[in-house]
């Protein structure tokens, strides 16, 4: 504190830290109770209240715990999709071939020129003082940028690596991954002219680093945090990575382990843990938006199913940014972190508004209007920004990528006004002008983002430069835009060192100029600058292009890589012991671009306006702590004169948020903080003052007392799985325990909620004792993997597969399982191709899992032959042959539905996490012609929709397949109108509507919108449109089956197929009451039904899923419904909501009545571990007796 001199006052040296540390102190008082479960005298936790996690993991440790494997694969550490995650990231045009080249190898690495040199080097061999350095460097710089470790762990990893640690046995890998890439990623901040070498240094300990690659093979966070290390590398070499495999990679793995949820206390007690894992995930998020909204792709979690805060007290990410950035007194880095963050969040929102059908907020009257907000967002944080002091440069640039998002054409408005066409043109010449300036700059350069924004700038300008010159007469655009089309190919140019590829780009962009210059609106030029030109305007207008200027044109043959430079082929491995090169790498090269101004300099005015943003309604903090409103007023009367007034001698009429002088010429106003060093803005004080005296009035006003359990957060369900053996339920989650998530609407998330209502509720005694003497669990037990069964055993199975599986979830052809038996058995399988291999015992082991329920010797059979395919399978991938990508796909939805029969031989969720983001990039596909695979695609595309519904309902989780997600009409519609292909018709239309209930359930539940009768009016609405469209699906169903002959010649049943329509239609139903109670949605009845049905499908497939010698006169064996664990979970959750909802008088007999059908089908199905149901037959009829 000091005195001032005039009034005699004692006022705080640095009044705005005074401001925001009083401020940050009411807000965490606040939060208290969302964030801790604290009530208002302190004494009660919510963790202490809230016993139902640990009730929850009691009950289910001999179903969900004992039988899943948090690994890619139980039986072998082999990453089945490793070609697509480290395939070279493809350079934009994203599938369009340049110079008859598109698919490269990785010869055209930045460090090719000095690869022999380090071609043995390993991060042992570098000096320990350059390791220190650069581990410095990455801890100061690099890690502020994408907070994913915390700092003590990084010490902790290098002292291990150099020797000097004690790790455990388990975690002895992790330096060796981590610390290579820290050094690698470090040192390309180099600002060395000679790149080549520093490329090839980092090339070399990226190498090093994933030879402990077996760490990507297991669902940890450690895991995670090393799959982040490496898209960082990627984003700076491109080449070293598939930044778009590896970002979706990441973020499954990311909702898989439940970082998208606000960390419970309950089942995180500890904090430090807790706020790990909050940076992560925005780290990971951050990364996701920074390759899919510069590479024009899909993003890969909807920002309407993140409910996790903002780290660093940052608060809750779906409120205003105006909000949270000028309340609190962050760090420098802090404060860095959290404004880039909101940044993100607001391109998520344009990129999936313009490009993705993703509807507008509800709170917008219209496009205009969302529009404008969504500027004044932004030139609100970056005026935000600049006032803090923070590094303007990437600031800037991401508000120019806005700016271009916002006003450029696009698929929902592909009809832009002259306006927004000026301010598209101009966001993209000073888009590129910062990325200019950032090369320039050297340090940390994400050559990845730079040159794909750069490049969705350059096709704006392009296009608006020469398709609307007439609107842009007489404004300084032309010429501008024309100097900055010159200047983007010199920046990609520059980029090419870093990204080889990007010469690619450089000479079409290159080439492009040249046609348009050439050919002037109006005119007719040859047929290829018009194919030049049209395809021009689908890379602006279109996220999905498909290119048409390439087509049915031969492209030149490519030239080969160039010679290696003679510098480099001179150069000898002598300088790696050589000191003093070590010495000036990171002496004179190693610094960062752009590193944040000090805090002594003044505040660089910037010009964009001021938006006039209303912050959002604080929640009310629960003690009366407070700033006294009479203080505070006594320390802004001795407030110091602005700057203005000062300098000129002049008397300075005091208030707020400007003196009098500065708001009558609109002049930013600005007083000298000592503590600071440097001058602060009046609006900020005035905007503090402002949020101190309205939360110091709702905390005299409003009194919380005690409503701790009002305050829970969704009940949400982490399991650990464990390698080795089980462990009890009071395990505390570590960052290297690999845990399951199950969301709120998951059957656990269901288990949860009840128990939190029935606290007298005790575990059985049978099952506690079972849960005692669970065995351990040997890793990689089960059978040897499999030789080629007799001819006729592999018939029976392919057999059961083609009436099965092959119908409800078709993946292979007729005609392809027929060539696949007969190459099998042509010359006794010697000369037999490895695919060919894996797609056969895939299959067998796929028949095996759906026969055992009928004939329990297969079970052993499934998994030999599993272990099989799994050991033939090929890491490697022509990326170039679309029928090697197509088969891929296909293998990886063969080993997805093998997981789901039996989910412990692998981690089924980022397999099917992979799928999809493999069946996004082949969408994308490279021509326009009629493609020969269309059919086949279609046909997995429904397949990967009905397994990731199953799945992301039965766990909880949100879907990569509902981001703006609609009708896919080609889906829909037949071709070949058979049987199996109406079945999967069907299968995918129910599928789809049940993923849209999934995401609408999920999305109120991670933004929980205050009460209120409109709010009632559109749930319910929205409830009973769902309901409309299940209704009128049942309807179509039932005139399908109608159409059906019931011939047991053809093995067609109608009362199992219709049993398989309700079983869907009734589940659909029951998930769309949880939205809205509507008609025919009573859960007693809908538990009935579901459970009935289930039975009728269980018996079916008891009966029917054998092997069979064959039929007389050619019968076909029945179909069979394969069920899997989501079956049994779905029945459960019903069950469970029947018994949470109670029975009123008169239902007690229907009720009573539905609950027995339930606990008979799960009696029946908890007898197969893969049901993941052990005990909980018994469990439910406890549950059901509290009644």
């Amino acid at each position: 504190m000091a005195v001032n001199r005039q009034t005699a006052t004692e006022v705080p040296r640095s009044l705005q830290q005074h401001l925001e540390q009083q401020l940050e102190e009411l807000q965490r008082i606040q939060s208290l109770p969302a964030v801790a479960g604290v009530r208002a005298d302190g004494n009660c936790l919510r963790a202490d209240l809230d016993k139902s996690h640990a009730r929850t993991l009691d009950m289910v440790a001999l179903s969900v715990g004992a039988d899943m494997t948090p690994d890619l694969f139980d039986s072998d550490p082999k990453i089945q999709h490793q070609a697509k995650l480290f395939y070279s990231s493809e350079r934009p045009p994203l599938k369009i071939p340049v110079r008859g080249l598109y698919f490269h190898d990785q010869t055209r690495s930045a460090g090719r020129a000095y690869a022999p040199q380090f071609s043995h080097f390993k991060a042992t061999k570098i000096p320990i003082h350059v390791a220190r350095r650069l581990f410095k460097n990455y801890k100061d710089e690099i890690l502020p940028r994408f907070p994913c470790f915390m700092e003590e762990d990084l010490d902790h990893y290098f002292e291990s690596f150099y020797g000097h640690g004690t790790l455990g046995q388990q975690q002895t890998t992790m330096p060796s991954f981590i610390v290579p890439m820290i050094l690698a990623i470090s040192s390309l901040t180099s600002n060395s002219h000679d790149f080549p070498k520093v490329a090839a240094l980092s090339e070399s300990l990226h190498a090093d680093a994933l030879e402990n690659s077996q760490l990507l093979n297991t669902s940890s966070i450690a895991s995670l945090q090393c799959l982040v290390l490496l898209i960082q590398l990627a984003l700076l070499l491109p080449h070293t990575a598939n930044c778009w495999f590896i970002t979706g990679e990441a973020m499954r793995m990311a909702v898989g382990l439940g970082l998208h949820q606000e960390p419970d206390p309950a089942i995180i007690p500890d904090a430090a843990h807790a706020e790990l894992r909050r940076r992560i995930f925005w780290t990971i998020y951050q990364l996701d938006r920074i390759v899919g909204i510069a590479a024009g792709c899909p993003v890969a979690l909807s920002d309407a199913h993140i409910s996790v805060h903002l780290p660093y007290n940052g608060g809750d990410p779906h409120t205003t940014p105006e909000w949270f950035g000028l309340q609190r007194s962050h760090g420098f880095s802090e404060a860095q972190f959290l404004i880039h963050t909101r940044i993100r969040i607001i391109q998520s929102q344009i990129h999936g508004v313009q490009f993705f059908d993703q509807p507008l907020p509800d709170h917008f009257e219209n496009y205009d209007a969302w529009v404008h907000s969504m500027i004044d967002l932004v030139k609100s944080l970056v005026n935000q920004g600049a006032t803090d002091g923070l590094a303007r440069s990437r600031l800037e640039s991401a508000a120019y990528q806005c700016e271009v998002l916002l006003h450029r054409p696009c698929s929902r408005n592909m009809a832009v006004s002259a306006s927004s066409l000026i301010a598209a043109a101009t966001a993209s010449i000073q888009l590129i002008t910062s990325h200019i300036q950032a090369v320039r700059s050297g340090g940390f350069i994400m050559a990845f983002e730079l040159t794909n924004s750069a490049f969705q700038a350059g096709m704006v300008l392009l296009y608006v430069v020469r398709n609307h010159a007439a609107e842009l007469e007489g404004t300084p655009i032309l010429i501008s835009g024309h100097e900055a089309l010159d200047a983007l190919i010199k920046l990609l140019d520059a980029l090419s060192i870093r990204w080889p590829a990007v010469a690619d780009t450089a000479h079409y962009i290159r080439e492009l100029v040249d046609t348009c210059r050439r050919n002037q609106v109006g005119q007719d030029g040859s047929d290829y600058d018009m194919s030049v030109l049209e395809e021009l305007d689908c890379l602006v207008t279109q996220r999905r292009v498909h290119t048409i200027r390439h087509r049915n044109i031969p492209f030149p043959p490519h030239a080969k890589p160039g010679p290696q430079s003679d510098t480099a082929s001179q150069t000898s491995c002598g300088f790696l012991d050589d000191d003093d090169w070590w010495r000036a790498f990171i002496n004179d090269d190693v610094g960062m671009g752009g590193s944040p101004p000090a805090h002594h300099e003044a505040v660089v005015d910037f010009t964009l306006p001021e938006a006039q943003v209303t912050p959002p309604e604080p929640q009310s903090p629960n003690t009366l702590a407070s700033t006294p409103v009479a203080e505070l007023d006594k320390i802004l009367g001795a407030l110091p004169s602005c700057s203005f007034c000062r300098d000129r001698r002049m008397k300075c009429h005091q208030q707020l948020p400007a003196c009098r002088e500065c708001l009558r010429v609109s002049r930013e106003c600005m007083i000298f903080d000592p503590v600071q060093g440097r001058n602060v803005s009046m609006r900020r004080i005035g905007f503090l003052v402002d949020k101190i005296k309205q939360l110091s009035e709702e905390a005299l006003s409003q009194n919380r007392s005690d409503r701790p359990k009002q305050m829970l957060l969704d009940p949400t369900v982490l399991v650990p799985l464990n390698k080795g053996k089980l462990k009890s339920a009071s395990t505390i989650p570590s960052r290297h325990t690999s845990m399951l998530f199950f969301g709120r609407w998951s059957s656990l998330g269901c288990l949860r909620s009840f128990l939190r209502e029935k606290e007298a509720y005790a575990l059985p005694k049978n099952i506690h004792r079972a849960n005692y003497f669970s065995p351990h669990l040997i890793q990689g037990s089960g059978s040897l993997p499999a030789a080629l069964p007799s001819m006729s055993t592999a018939i029976s199975l392919f057999r059961l597969f083609a009436r099965s599986a092959n119908v409800f979830y078709p993946i292979l052809q007729p005609t392809m399982l027929d060539e696949i038996l007969a190459q099998c058995y042509a010359n006794d399988g010697r000369y037999l191709k490895s695919d060919t291999r894996v797609f056969f015992f895939l299959v067998l082991a796929v028949s095996s899992r759906i026969g055992q329920v009928g004939q329990a010797n297969l079970s052993s059979q499934a998994e030999a032959y599993f272990r099989s395919a799994v050991s033939d399978i090929s890491t490697t991938c022509n990326h170039a042959s679309r029928a090697e990508n197509i088969a891929l796909l296909q293998r990886t939805l063969l080993i997805c539905l093998y997981l789901l029969l039996s989910p412990g031989s692998g981690d089924v969720w980022r397999h099917l996490g992979f799928a999809i983001r493999h069946f996004f990039d082949l969408a994308h596909r490279p021509s326009m012609e009629e493609d020969e695979f269309h059919d086949i695609l279609c046909t997995l595309t429904r397949t990967l929709y009905c397994l990731e519904s199953q799945l992301s309902i039965a766990f909880g989780r949100p879907s990569l397949l509902n981001i703006g997600d609609a009708l896919r009409q080609e889906l829909a519609h037949s071709t070949k109108n058979n049987l199996e292909e109406q079945i999967s018709i069907f299968s995918y239309l129910i599928s789809l509507q049940m993923l849209q209930i999934h995401s609408a359930l999920l999305q109120h539940n991670s933004q929980p919108v205050k009460g209120g009768a409109s709010t009632c009016r559109s749930t319910a609405e929205e409830s009973r449109e769902y309901c409309r469209g299940l209704d009128e699906w049942f309807v179509r169903w039932k005139e399908f089956l109608e159409t059906v002959p019931d011939d047991d010649d053809d093995g067609v049943s109608r009362s199992e197929l219709s049993a398989w329509g309700q079983y869907h239609h009734h589940l659909a139903v029951f998930r769309a009451s949880l939205l809205w109670p509507t008609p025919g949605g009573r859960t007693t009845m809908l538990c009935r039904a579901v459970a009935d049905t289930g039975l009728q499908l269980f018996r079916h497939q008891r009966l029917f899923a054998r092997l069979y010698s064959g039929g007389q006169n050619e019968t076909q064996p029945p179909l069979v419904f394969p069920l899997s664990w989501t079956v049994g979970h779905a029945v459960l959750g019903v069950g469970i909501s029947a018994i949470a909802k109670g029975m009123t008088y008169g239902d007690e007999a229907e009720g009573a009545s539905s609950l027995g059908r339930c606990s008979v089908l799960l009696s029946v199905l908890e007898v197969n571990s893969d049901y993941l149901l052990a005990g909980m037959s018994h469990i439910f009829d406890d549950l059901g007796g509290l009644l």
